[in-house]
């Protein structure tokens, strides 16, 4: 594989035809499991986990610590924050990011250039579309769908089976039980919180 690790002064080193087990990637502590695809120039930082069966696109970066799970694929120039945590069977298309210290579960698909602030929360059974922004500190429950250029603003709260349609905004500190459906453009101010019906 080709890829970029890091050298001794934490600068970007590129390097060619690297086997799996070379004493480069042992030195920087880096695992990458069975039948494993690396496309070209990708970028993948110290201590990094990359299990069985995953996919990683062409110029993707995976920055320090982070931790890929099984039969995970990942779009080309995708970018997975440190310390991020990306469960099994996740899909992320291209040019997405997903913040530093963000945790993703199981059966996601994350659509391109959407992006997942940092230390975000997903639950599991997830899609969400392109050009959604979520951000900082969010948490959404499982079997979730989120719509394209939907915003979800910083320490909010989505519970389970929720459906927010496309380019709806979801303000600050907001709080949105079980079981609800959020339309199309749909705009929900600071701090407003929803029940589940």
């Amino acid at each position: 594989m080709n890829i970029y690790l890091k050298n001794e002064k934490n600068e970007w080193k590129f390097f060619k035809n690297l086997e799996k087990d070379s004493k480069e990637l042992e030195k920087r502590q880096i695992k990458i499991g069975d039948d494993t695809e690396i496309g070209e120039k990708v970028h993948v930082g110290d201590f990094v986990i990359i299990r069985d069966s995953a996919e990683i696109g062409n110029f993707a970066e995976i920055r320090d610590s982070a931790k890929i799970g099984n039969s995970v694929k990942i779009g080309d120039c995708a970018i997975i924050g440190d310390s991020a945590k990306i469960r099994n069977s996740v899909k992320i298309g291209d040019c997405a990011i997903i913040g530093d210290s963000a945790k993703i579960g199981d059966v996601i698909v994350i659509g391109d250039y959407a992006q997942i602030g940092n230390s975000a929360k997903i639950g599991n059974s997830v899609k969400i579309g392109d050009f959604v922004k979520i951000g900082y500190s969010v948490k959404i429950g499982d079997f979730v769908k989120i719509g394209n250029n939907t915003r979800i603003q910083n320490y909010s709260n989505i519970g389970n089976n929720v459906v927010i349609e496309k380019s709806a905004y979801i303000g600050e500190k907001v709080k949105i039980g079980n079981n609800l459906r959020i339309s199309d453009s749909a705009y929900i101010g600071y701090s407003v919180k929803i029940d589940t019906i």
